[in-house]
């Protein structure tokens, strides 16, 4: 879902690509899943 500014969403889509996950294992095997990730910015008035 987009913030309506592409700029934010731009950073949000470049900080996901560097996240790395493991996935559970159940009885030795990966088990498929998903994950909604919230992205926060907190934008201080210079």
């Amino acid at each position: 879902k987009s913030s309506g500014y592409r700029e934010l969403d731009r950073a949000a889509l470049e900080a996901a690509r560097r996240w790395r996950f493991n996935p559970e294992v159940r009885n030795g095997r990966k088990v498929e899943g998903y994950a909604r990730v919230p992205v926060n910015f907190n934008l201080n008035q210079l």
